[in-house]
């Protein structure tokens, strides 16, 4: 799967909304980040905190959908290409 792929399933786990139309409140936007990172399928423990310590650092709750999808891809590509 594409960084593209991972970065919008990561994206719809973070801006998922609960039962009752709601998005997350933003104290549980770390959770949510958190858990998308981990399930992502994005590579070794290390590469996974880099790129959850990105995101935390560059996502607020202002963020729109669209911009974090590339927000996430980048982080994602920067961080294989440091690793890597």
């Amino acid at each position: 799967m594409s960084n593209a792929s991972k970065a919008l399933v990561v994206a719809m786990a973070i801006y998922a909304k609960d039962p009752d139309n709601e998005r997350f409140p933003i104290e549980d936007l770390e959770d949510a980040l958190y858990h998308a990172v981990e399930v992502c399928g994005f590579g070794h423990d290390e590469l996974k905190a880099d790129l959850y310590a990105q995101l935390a650092e560059k996502l607020t709750a202002d963020t729109k959908f669209n911009d974090a999808v590339g927000i996430i891809a980048d982080a994602m590509d920067s961080t294989e290409k440091y690793y890597g």
